[in-house]
């Protein structure tokens, strides 16, 4: 049990280190615009998500037949040396060189959700254990997501103080974080090796993986296809990853342009928008242990309703009070946790242990490609239009994510009858 401890630990600390430098490139964009055009910055930046999703999907499906402990240190140490290579190497001068790094980096991002999840899968004793870990393990994404941009930020301070002529201080961006993830990389693999009885990386659980069988693969993306509870799960992933990276992504523009609050002070409520999910995060959690699986569905619908009544103040009053709009903005921070946190107990609950890793995958190619990937294109293109637009949209899908929750909750409550 206590040997168990040691691997979620390690999970909990990898995890958070990703997090570390999956949206960094976004930190140096201020300090690359002057000699590449935005439309080129956005599609490096874009590689990023790409690749994540793609990797998402790919790694899901592997991560039956592989070992989930070896390949999230993998991934880890990869974007390290993306990041180190962006950093030290005078490719990270070059557009195309940027735009293939950032790849990679999306590449070996994608690794570590899937991986990560299957790993808790194996290792919990009880559905209540496995809750306890994919809490903790949600809010390592708000804590690794709220550092990175004081890491990047210190890295470019570093990197000053150093006077390394040949190194653009903005570079510290990628060379700092990237420094703290090898550190925090040689931790977590001291807790897998002495996590085991004999210390071997290598060993796995009984039955931990499975010999490699494409037939099987595809016979696991059918049945997946065919369960009705999944497919809604997917639809509320894709809706609140929109809604979460809608909102996120484009504060810089809103609160400058709409709210009229600077630059500095916007920086710091998107940290604050990402650190807020640990409170969120935690109060789902509590709501998840008091009800039954049944309820679940929901609260989450609750937590939707509450981020509607939320962005429909943020879109549409003008308080002229900086605090009151920043205090709401927060609050769609902490609200839109509890959803993403329930897709991925549910998924871990409901599904056999075989189908895990391929449902991770279909959630995290979803949830990123269609839902965080179009959040930036959607909500561009229709603000070119209108910012009224804009804002129906995103209302109506938060409408449509409640819709889904209840028809979710009548399913489970026609299951539990039965």
């Amino acid at each position: 049990m206590k040997k168990n401890k040691l691997i979620f630990v390690a999970v909990i600390i990898a995890y958070t280190a990703y997090y570390f430098l999956r949206k960094n490139f976004s930190v140096a964009i201020p300090y690359l615009q002057d000699q590449i055009p935005q439309d080129k910055l956005g599609l490096i930046m874009s590689a990023v998500s790409l690749a994540y999703g793609f990797s998402n999907l790919l790694m899901g499906f592997l991560t039956d037949y592989i070992n989930p402990k070896k390949f999230l240190i993998f991934g880890l140490l990869i974007s390290v040396l993306a990041n180190l290579i962006f950093g030290f190497s005078p490719l990270g001068d070059y557009e195309i060189a940027m735009f293939i790094l950032m790849f990679i980096n999306g590449l070996a991002q994608g690794i570590g959700y899937p991986t990560s999840i299957k790993i808790i899968t194996n290792y919990a004793q009880t559905n209540k254990q496995q809750n306890t870990v994919i809490t903790l393990w949600s809010m390592g994404q708000n804590i690794g997501g709220g550092l990175m941009s004081p890491l990047a930020t210190s890295g470019i301070v570093l990197i000053s103080l150093l006077n390394i002529s040949i190194i653009s201080s903005y570079k510290g961006i990628f060379i700092f974080p990237a420094i703290i993830c090898l550190i925090l990389t040689c931790i977590c693999l001291i807790f897998i090796y002495i996590s085991r009885d004999k210390g071997v990386l290598s060993k796995e659980l009984p039955n931990e993986t499975q010999k490699f069988s494409m037939k099987q693969v595809r016979q696991n993306m059918f049945d997946l296809m065919k369960d009705n509870i999944f497919i809604l799960l997917i639809f509320i992933n894709i809706i609140a990853y929109f809604i979460r990276y809608a909102i996120l992504d484009w504060s810089p523009t809103i609160l400058h342009h709409n709210k009229h609050m600077n630059s500095n002070y916007a920086s710091i409520l998107y940290m604050l928008y990402e650190w807020s999910g640990i409170i969120g995060t935690f109060i789902f959690s509590m709501f998840i242990k008091k009800y039954k699986s049944k309820w679940h569905p929901l609260v989450t619908a609750i937590f939707i309703a509450l981020i509607l009544i939320s962005t429909s103040l943020y879109f549409y009053t003008n308080f002229d009070n900086k605090l009151l709009d920043s205090l709401i903005f927060i609050i769609i921070g902490m609200l839109i946790y509890g959803p993403l946190l329930y897709v991925n107990v549910e998924t871990m609950n409901t599904l056999p242990s075989q189908y895990i890793g391929a449902a991770i995958g279909i959630l995290g190619f979803g949830g990123n490609v269609i839902g965080a990937f179009s959040a930036n294109a959607a909500v561009g293109y229709l603000m070119s239009f209108s910012f009224h637009y804009m804002c129906l949209f995103i209302l109506l899908l938060e409408a449509i994510g409640i819709l889904l929750c209840f028809i979710l909750f009548n399913k489970k409550q026609s299951s539990y009858s039965t």
